[in-house]
């Protein structure tokens, strides 16, 4: 089977089909600014696989919440998601692409949670999956592919202890 296919069936098993327009917006002027990558660089799974996950530098807008926690929106694509090749790519050359599907920059930013939840943070990205079904398995995974088109999906970031402890989050 096409690993694109799989995915893309995976997602929609997994996907809560949340959307940034399904968030309660709100009118906030908090943000943080990181003045350099934060990635995490290890290795996962049975693979052994090479996992770079963490935000690009740039400027972080608090814009929405939920029952839970509050998000926090970077510019353009500031998610960095890789794996495997596109993460050895990485390492050598320093250069994150947009992403299409799920690697490579993406549009996102970070979830913090609010006081007295149990949640822990995690990244959050728009899963950009649509295309004219000619590179991801054809009609089947196309319709596929739309059913999870600009849905929200997250990485757990809590094991970036020392980033969360020493982010700054200004109130205007």
């Amino acid at each position: 089977m096409n690993k694109n296919i799989l995915l893309v069936i995976c997602l929609t098993l997994l996907s809560a089909c949340t959307t940034v327009q399904d968030l309660k917006k709100i009118d906030s002027s908090r943000y943080f600014v990181l003045e350099k990558d934060h990635l995490r660089v290890e290795r996962r799974g049975i693979g052994n696989y090479l996992i770079i996950e963490g935000l690009l530098a740039g400027k972080y807008k608090e814009f929405a919440e939920d029952k839970d926690g509050t998000y926090f929106v970077g510019e353009g694509h500031p998610v960095v998601i890789l794996w495997n090749k596109p993460a050895e790519e990485y390492q050598k050359t320093k250069v994150v692409k947009p992403g299409k599907y799920l690697y490579g920059s993406l549009e996102g930013g970070l979830w913090l949670p609010k006081k007295g939840s149990i949640e822990k943070a995690k990244l959050f990205f728009t899963i950009r999956q649509k295309d004219d079904g000619s590179s991801s398995g054809g009609l089947v995974a196309y319709g596929i592919s739309g059913m999870v088109e600009g849905s929200l999906d997250y990485v757990p970031f809590d094991s970036e202890e020392e980033f969360l402890n020493n982010l700054r989050i200004v109130e205007n």
